[in-house]
């Protein structure tokens, strides 16, 4: 399949249950199909990229989506975690978060987020978010090929 039709594995780290399944159903209905990723906390989030506990086949995500506000582990720390591991720092990290502090948003950047949206309050606005990511990341970024892929088969002529 041609990477630009492979599915995206989109690691949602979200620990409102209606936000995630506000994100699940939007992304469900996209024209690239997205094979979406839950987890409620930064610690699982963690084990699920590391591939601990009961983690141990879990799938490299293409992008992680995390909230800034989790329990356990923050988004932020979570951010810095992905980053300053070699095996996954490679991941696009974009933060949500529906606080608009300067001090916040600035540690995620410099933690190496990719980029940081705002939640929005409402479902329209939440739509209008997911239409964000949807258009640039799924749809307009190339992103990196799964490292642990197999690599294509070469054809004999």
């Amino acid at each position: 399949m041609p990477r630009s039709q492979r599915p995206i594995k989109m690691l949602v780290v979200e620990d409102n249950p209606g936000d995630a399944v506000l994100f699940q159903a939007f992304f469900s209905q996209t024209e690239r199909r997205t094979e979406f990723l839950h987890v409620s906390d930064g610690e699982e989030a963690l084990q699920f990229l590391r591939r601990e506990n009961k983690y141990p086949n879990a799938p490299r995500p293409d992008l992680i989506v995390v909230d800034i506000n989790l329990p356990r582990i923050d988004g932020k720390e979570v951010v810095r975690e992905v980053k300053k591991d070699p095996d996954l720092h490679s991941i696009p990290v974009i933060v949500l978060t529906s606080s608009e502090n300067e001090e916040d948003i600035r540690c995620c950047y410099e933690y190496g987020a990719n980029c940081v949206l705002i939640k929005a309050a409402d479902v329209e606005g939440a739509a209008q978010v997911f239409e964000l990511l949807e258009h640039f990341w799924v749809n307009t970024v190339r992103l990196m090929p799964d490292p642990t892929a197999s690599p294509p088969l070469m054809r004999l002529a």
